[in-house]
Formats: C-alpha cells, structure tokens, sequence
C-alpha cells in the first residue's frame, strides 16, 4: 500500500483533525467537525477517516452511513458544501489510487455495498484531477456530475459584470437601497431570524425549503463568526428587499447562499447589488474566487439560474460524484497488473 495505512477517528472531536486542516492546503470550513457538529449528533453515522505514513497523517474524510432501502452505503459530503479527501501539499497521483483502495478495502471489511465520494470543482482544490481518475480506475462510475458557478476574482472582478446586471445594481440604489453586511457582533439573532422569514417565504413561492432551520444557522454564526456574514439590501425607512449569505469557506474561496427577495414587489437589482458588493469585497479581501453555488438540480441544469450566475461573471465548474460498488470493483489483491507503455524512438 506504498506505507499508507487507513484510520478511523471515534471520537466526535479530535483536535488532530483540526490540527491538519490547519496545514492542508485545500481545506475547507465544511470539513471542520465543529461545523459538521451543527447536525445532532443522532442525524448521522460517521465514519472519519484518516490516512497515514510514517505516523504523520496526508488525508482525511469525513463519510456517513446511509441507505437506498436495498443497500447500505458510504457518502461524502453529508453534511457540508463540499466533500471527499482533503490531502496534504506532499500528496500525488500513486497516493490518490492507494487511497481508492484504502477506502475500497475499508467498504469491504465494514460490509458496505457502496461508496459515494464526490470531488470538489477545481477552485476549490489544488491537486488536479487525480481524486476522480483514481476512482475511474478502481471501477468507480460518475453517478452525478452538477454545475457550480464561481467568479474568478483577479484583476478586476466588476469589468465581468454584464451591462444588465450593473444596470439593474444601479437601479437599486438609485431607489434608496443600501447594501450593508452584517457579521461577528454586529449580526444579532433578530437579524438572523428576520433573514430566515425572507429565505422560508421566498423558497415557498417557488415550492422550495431552505437547507438550514432557523435554531441551525444561529449555531453557525455563533460557532463561525469570522466565518459567516449576512448582508442584506435595506431601504431607507429599515426595510429589508433582499438577503445574501456569506460563507468565508476557504483560504481561496468566499461562498454565497441564500440570494432571496422579501417578496415579489422588492427591486429586482437588490439582489444583484449584494452580488456586487460579495464580488468586491471578496477581491478586495485576498480571495481568488467566489462561489455562486449550484447550478442545476440532479444534473440537469437550470438554465435561467445558469445565465444569471453568468451575467455576474461566473465561470462553470463540474462537481462530480463518483459511485464505487464495492463487489464489483478491482480489489486490491486482485488490481490488474499494467505494464509499462513502450515509446518508439523520437517519442
């Protein structure tokens, strides 16, 4: 297994998971357990792994149990934005394909009859492609593929905002409304409550449910208050026309959620307008991207969502899941020998 062996952490906080996202290049806030502990600790079967060699750990995951009714199987994410193994700089492509057949193993002894891993979009990672192409070759098939939209945030981000969507900015303030951000101390629980009435209504109109209760995000802005912001597009007499949340998600990337208007009648550009001030102020601040979130529901595009996110300047990304079933993938005692390509001459 070129020295790499598998571990499992027990403990629901273990200040050796921490300590190496700390130094991970590609972590992620929602790989943190304290933001995983968000979710009661009854909702999910976790099973967080770590990967080591020579007694210093290069890669962890965080999967859960879940079942279809016919099988039982392991997922990541389960419980955050993004998933799959977060690696250490020193990582490469043999590591990832022991790796696969760490996990693959893992599956088999735990009786699991699949694994469901999915990769992060390549803003969010510095390795490559060598975590999907890993579980190609252990038999893995790519079960979803989605979209994300993420602006590129170097240089000048606003010269990517389309005509339309500056325009509409313009508008907004130009009806007296002012975007504003609130974050740490200055976000208060009324606040968060009055957010959350917008993002249920505003859901509910289009037949929708917000991801997070009210009591769930309270905890997030309380536990992460470096980490979270809220920013909101108020009028002059205090009310609000729109809400963005703000995910500080990792050393590159700033995330946005929860775009959503008060109710029909509010300006159609306060959304935009908390768009543009997110896109500024995550440049301003050091960030190389911003993520806009999804972009179609179970693979299949929303193409009004997609031309919006591309008005603001986003760039689409793939977010792949790959589905391993573990009886029928190569197992490691068994992995097919490949010989080395032979090159012709002035190759």
């Amino acid at each position: 297994m070129g020295g790499i062996s598998l571990e499992r952490i027990r403990p629901r906080f273990d200040a050796s998971w921490d300590a190496f996202l700390d130094e991970a290049p590609d972590a992620t806030l929602f790989d943190r357990l304290a933001f995983l502990a968000y979710h009661p600790a009854d909702r999910f079967r976790e099973h967080r792994l770590r990967a080591v060699r020579n007694d210093r750990t290069i890669g962890i995951v965080a999967l859960a149990e879940s079942t279809d009714g016919e099988s039982t199987f392991l997922v990541s994410p389960y419980g955050g934005s993004v998933g799959g193994w977060v690696v250490s700089d020193d990582v490469r492509g043999s590591d990832h394909v022991v790796l696969a057949e760490l996990l693959h193993d893992y599956a088999c002894a735990h009786a699991f009859d699949r694994v469901v891993l999915g990769t992060r979009p390549a803003p969010y990672r510095s390795s490559g492609e060598w975590s999907g192409f890993a579980w190609g070759e252990r038999g893995a098939v790519c079960s979803r593929r989605d979209i994300n939209h993420f602006v590129p945030l170097a240089g000048d981000p606003q010269s990517r905002f389309r005509g339309s969507a500056r325009r509409s900015a313009r508008r907004a303030e130009r009806e007296g409304l002012v975007a504003r951000r609130l974050a740490g101390e200055n976000v208060t629980g009324d606040d968060l409550a009055r957010a959350h009435i917008i993002v249920r209504k505003d859901k509910a109109r289009k037949q929708a449910r917000p991801t997070h209760s009210f009591e769930e995000l309270r905890f997030l802005f309380r536990r992460f208050p470096d980490s979270f912001a809220l920013r909101v597009a108020e009028r002059p007499d205090g009310d609000w026309d729109a809400v963005l949340l703000e995910i500080r998600a990792s050393a590159r990337v700033s995330l946005v959620f929860y775009a959503n208007r008060a109710d029909e009648d509010s300006a159609h550009g306060a959304v935009n307008l908390l768009y543009e001030r997110a896109i500024v102020e995550a440049a301003e601040a050091g960030y190389e991207w911003l993520d806009l979130g999804t972009s179609s529901i179970g693979g299949r595009v929303n193409d009004g969502l997609a031309r919006f996110k591309e008005s603001l300047g986003g760039v689409a990304f793939a977010r792949e899941s790959w589905a391993l079933d573990v009886a029928r993938a190569t197992t490691t005692s068994a992995r097919r020998e490949v010989p080395e390509p032979v090159l012709a001459e002035g190759t």
